[in-house]
């Protein structure tokens, strides 16, 4: 009689494999015929998982694996009858990759079938070396940080990009910010608030990736890239967080040049945009002052000049001040704003200016306060208003309309006009791109500049009307989200 049939329950004979698991044993326990019915966590790590094992034959799951097969066969006959026995040392299973693990065999009856308990067999020095290998063959920097910011695993990659050597690193116990002493472009050192790594460790659920100055040891500033992702224990607490260094110094620095690139080709078209401007009003008032200046002209045909001077003067000064706003946009300055009050006021000001555009406002709810800044917000509206009511040719209608969600707000500025081309609606937003006769091609730049100032942005969308529709989106609270678009307007 074998005990163990006593023992187990039939048909079910599982075994509750948290034990082994909590031992690095792995467990596998095969029916009558050879298939296997658990197959435990242990076994999954070493790369087999669970549900492509379970059902299939034992030989064929371990196949290669197994040095030794005839024995093992011998030892499952015998555990199926109702033996126990170790298998010698030259019956082993060794599951392959770069984590290679080597198991000896226990093999015991269970209920109908047998379990074969996996004893790990591994050399400690063997398995070290394989991470170390791994770790000084990777081309990235990478550590690892433990709760005390402690730097605890730290290869060559590490070494090369910071100055530092791994051996001198480890020995020393160096918390990470001594050895990174990473920061921003102001100086602001990332060890103490900002720091990644010290944001998983307080709880943060996802892994963040940023890019960083760095200090090597030598003074030397670097841009680097940093992967930090959080390992946890059974607990679920952070234990250690694994840092991912990369090296996009050259990568950041052809970026900023290519930046520099992009706003000297912006002067020179602003520059060349203004030479075109100023170009025609002043040859208007250089005739305009020769005729004045010409004392056997009729005096009527003087005044005449006179008139076109001042004409082109305005004109001068209105382009300029367009080119200016372009060139130099001012800051946002949020405050409580009436949303559909500065609408109202806007418009009200286009009424008597453009008798035949009829002016629709669509606007939600009449008492939102918004936090936004109104002379940006109305400086947008007067821009996107005065581009529909030149696009019909001062005849049609304009809708204006205000949205205000939880998070958003929108203003929308729609035409009965003959709308966007779809061949540019591309370039719609560049600056100097125009289809008028007189226009300078900033208008929607403007627009886009100044949403963006405001934590915003601008588009072209479908609308109702037949023409073209464009929509300005506004954070609510500018004051929380608006900080890093003022940051790359002074960029």
């Amino acid at each position: 009689m074998n005990p163990m049939r006593d023992i187990l329950p039939a048909p079910a004979r599982e075994l509750d494999s948290s034990l082994f698991e909590d031992l690095g044993v792995g467990l596998c326990v095969v029916d009558a015929g050879g298939s296997v019915q658990q197959w435990n966590g242990v076994l999954e790590v070493c790369g087999v998982p669970r549900d492509v094992v379970l059902g299939h034959c034992l030989f064929d799951v371990l196949g290669p694996m197994v040095t030794g097969p005839d024995l093992l066969a011998e030892a499952l006959a015998g555990a199926l009858a109702g033996r126990t026995g170790l298998l010698s040392d030259e019956a082993r299973v060794v599951f392959p990759g770069p984590f290679a693990r080597s198991f000896r065999l226990v093999v015991r009856p269970l209920g109908d079938g047998a379990g074969l308990f996996f004893l790990p067999s591994d050399d400690p020095e063997r398995v070290r070396a394989h991470y170390e290998r791994i770790l000084e063959s990777a081309t990235d920097g990478i550590m690892v940080i433990d709760r005390e910011r402690r730097v605890r695993v730290f290869n060559a990659a590490c070494g090369v990009l910071l100055g530092r050597t791994p051996a001198e690193v480890l020995r020393t116990n160096c918390v990470c910010g001594g050895v990174v002493r990473c920061h921003l472009e102001d100086g602001t050192s990332l060890a103490d608030h900002l720091c990644p790594a010290r944001d998983l460790f307080a709880g943060a659920a996802t892994h963040r990736v940023e890019e960083m100055l760095a200090t090597n040891a030598a003074g030397e500033e670097r841009w680097i890239e940093t992967h930090y992702s959080a390992v946890r224990d059974a607990s679920g607490e952070v234990e250690f967080v694994v840092g991912v260094l990369r090296d996009v110094h050259e990568r950041k620095l052809l970026e900023q040049r290519l930046a520099q690139s992009e706003k000297l080709a912006a002067l020179g078209e602003l520059t060349a945009g203004i030479a075109h401007e100023i170009k025609n009003p002043l040859g208007v008032i250089l005739s305009s002052v020769e005729i004045i200046l010409d004392e056997s002209r009729p005096c009527e045909m003087r005044r005449e000049a006179a008139t076109f001077i001042g004409e082109e003067v305005r004109r001068l000064d209105n382009r300029l001040r367009e080119f200016l706003a372009f060139a130099r946009p001012t800051p946002a300055h949020p405050e409580p704003t009436v949303l559909n009050g500065l609408v109202r006021r806007t418009i009200k000001g286009f009424e008597a200016a453009w008798p035949d555009v009829r002016f629709e406002l669509d606007l939600g709810v009449p008492e939102s306060i918004v936090e936004l800044d109104p002379d940006h917000l109305g400086q947008m509206l007067t821009n996107l208003v005065l581009n529909a009511a030149q696009a019909m040719g001062g005849r049609g209608t304009v809708r204006v309309s205000t949205r205000t969600g939880e998070a958003n707000v929108e203003v929308g500025v729609e035409d009965d006009g003959p709308g966007v081309p779809e061949a540019m609606r591309r370039r719609i937003f560049d600056p100097f791109h125009t289809t008028k006769a007189d226009g300078t091609g900033l208008g929607l730049s403007i627009v886009c500049q100044l949403a963006a100032a405001g934590g915003g942005a601008v588009r072209l969308v479908p609308g109702d009307l037949g023409g073209a529709r464009f929509v300005v989106t506004l954070p609510r609270d500018f004051a929380s989200r608006g900080r890093r678009a003022r940051r790359s307007m002074s960029e």
